[in-house]
């Protein structure tokens, strides 16, 4: 998110109005051999400022059981992604990196949001919030609670205004080596309160998200 989406997210201005042109996009879930070429290809393009373009760097175990969402424009060029890991499958990846016993040990079904990349030149806040509302749908018919993600300092704010709370252990962040050991913060949001997300600085995004439904929205 640049500085002018964050002026506009500020202000109020225009209630989002770049987040929500979706026009000759698609999100969708990833469903076979290609879509799953195109989900890793699209996150190396993203992620090759940390030193490799190479898709195979980018792909690891939790992979196998992550659900990969993808935004496709109406040529079919993949423009961002993003995967979201069940804690219904398995262990999240946040906990390679610390302890986070307070919510393993608690009745949270949670899941990671993890791998958001729109590279370059397609970086548009409309591709961005458009996996986060297939995560965000997704993630609520499949009976999640709450989302997990961990975000660096300058991004922390914007996870805040939208309702996310930091790991009410300690730590409450950590070092990621792959990610030339940038400090990340650990976050959560509750998706079951949506009162106090329909009362946020951020209600424009939520009644954006529940409110409707899309047909660029693909969750089958």
């Amino acid at each position: 998110m640049n500085k002018e989406e964050i002026t506009i997210v500020d202000k109020g201005n225009g209630y989002f109005r770049e987040w929500f042109d979706w026009t000759n996009l698609v999100f969708r879930i990833a469903k076979n051999k290609d879509d799953f070429n195109a989900v890793y290809e699209c996150r190396a393009r993203g992620y090759s400022k940390y030193g490799s373009d190479n898709p195979e760097d980018w792909i690891d175990r939790y992979d196998d059981y992550a659900t990969q969402y993808m935004c496709q424009d109406d040529s079919g060029q993949t423009l961002g992604c993003m995967r979201m890991i069940s804690s219904k499958m398995g262990p999240i990846p946040i906990q390679d990196y610390m302890d986070i016993s307070l919510w393993t040990q608690s009745d949270m079904v949670y899941a990671e949001l993890a791998r958001l990349c729109v590279p370059l030149p397609e970086k548009r806040p409309s591709v961005k919030f458009g996996l986060w509302v297939i995560a965000f749908l997704d993630a609520l018919r499949n009976e999640h609670t709450h989302f997990v993600i961990g975000t660096n300092e300058w991004l922390r704010s914007i996870y805040e205004m939208i309702g996310f709370k930091l790991y009410p252990g300690h730590p409450n962040c950590c070092l990621i080596p792959q990610l030339n050991n940038l400090k990340h913060y650990i976050m959560s949001l509750d998706l079951c309160d949506i009162d106090a997300m329909l009362s946020s600085p951020a209600a424009p995004l939520y009644r954006f998200t529940v409110e409707k439904k899309y047909s660029n929205v693909i969750l089958d």
